[in-house]
């Protein structure tokens, strides 16, 4: 029965563990074991008792007989902690099921005595060698172990360090923006009270065009009345003086009448005596005309029944009063009116001044 363990360098491998905050996902490397030669030659303890006596006192070695190459397999190194009454009775165990199982031992002859010492001391030298070497190893791997610490330490310092930095320019700018957004709102409060203050203003002008509309409409409601009378009136005055210009002719046409027959009258009395009228054939107006009747009845008047003076008239006068036509009573309505309507013009007048000082106000 033979074994081989070989072990490999691992000094190379840096040792992280968890805490130090570098920690890594791929652990390190374990020895790695395989069966290559040179082979430990471990002979049975059949016929030395000091032999057995000497393996059982040996712990720590781990007896996996004979193994070939293709069965091996690498695996990663874990510390097992086994009790070595435990790892000595598997193996005295597992080397007499060899001897018993092996039909090749039983042919050889077992080796002496005295060589069987030579290869555990061989063995043993061999495993505290190695057990310095591990030793050395872990030595080494702990003190690159306490300065991949003490880094990781100062590279912790100096994240926080940058984080602390980024923190203080992030509150920095987070503390400018503040401020200029205080800044703004303090604008746009600025720009909101002046506004409301123009929207007050905006308000008491939008009152006073109301009354201003409300008086214009009042004033437009008092010139329309106004002109509706005035359109009254003046069809009124129309129609008086029509009506007054047909009394005229009517008038004229009996003066003329008159006129001529008192004329016929007057020259008829003067028949035989000496003539004092003469017809005049010259147009005469209105009044012209008037005035030459007049004449002539007086003239006639004092031709048949002579000079008897004033009473007789005045009697007449007072006995016949005239009244007056529909024109001339028309006329005198729109004359009444007319005595009326500067009132009205002065108080519309009154009202446009009121209006523009309104105006000169606002």
């Amino acid at each position: 029965m033979s074994a081989e363990v070989i072990i490999k360098d691992v000094s190379a491998v840096a040792v992280r563990g968890p805490g130090d905050g570098m920690e890594t996902d791929k652990p390190p490397v374990a020895p790695e074991l395989s069966t290559e030669a040179p082979l430990l030659k471990i002979g049975t303890p059949k016929h030395s008792p000091r032999a057995v006596a000497a393996a059982v006192q040996s712990p720590g070695v781990l007896y996996l007989g004979k193994v070939s190459r293709d069965a091996c397999i690498e695996v990663e190194a874990v510390r097992i902690v086994v009790p070595r009454a435990a790892i000595s009775r598997s193996a005295h165990v597992g080397l007499h099921a060899e001897d018993r199982g092996s039909p090749q031992h039983g042919d050889e002859r077992p080796p002496s005595p005295s060589s069987e010492p030579l290869d555990y001391r061989s063995a043993l030298e061999k495993l505290q060698n190695s057990e310095r070497r591990l030793l050395q190893d872990k030595e080494g791997l702990s003190n690159q172990l306490r300065v991949q610490t003490e880094v990781n330490r100062e590279l912790k310092k100096l994240l926080v360090a940058s984080v602390g930095d980024d923190l203080q320019y992030h509150f920095e700018r987070l503390a400018r923006e503040n401020n200029h957004l205080i800044l703004e709102n303090e604008a746009l409060g600025r720009s909101l009270s002046h506004t409301a203050e123009q929207l007050e203003r905006m308000s008491i002008q939008c009152d006073v065009w109301r009354s201003k509309f409300l008086a214009s409409r009042v004033m437009a409601e008092e010139l329309t009345n106004a002109r509706a009378a005035l359109q009254r009136q003046t069809r009124d005055a129309q129609c008086a003086i029509q009506d007054l210009l047909r009394e005229r002719d009517e008038f004229s046409r009996d003066m003329m009448h008159t006129h001529r027959s008192l004329e016929q009258l007057l020259v008829s009395l003067q028949w035989g005596r000496q003539q004092t009228y003469y017809p005049s054939a010259q147009p005469l107006s209105t009044g012209e005309m008037a005035a030459a009747n007049h004449k002539l009845a007086d003239a006639i008047n004092s031709h048949l029944l002579g000079n008897t003076g004033g009473s007789g008239t005045v009697k007449n006068s007072l006995r016949s009063e005239l009244c007056n036509t529909p024109a001339e009573k028309m006329a005198e309505k729109v004359h009444s009116f007319s005595e009326i309507l500067p009132q009205i013009m002065n108080s519309l007048e009154i009202n446009e001044r009121n209006e523009l000082d309104l105006k000169e106000e606002i």
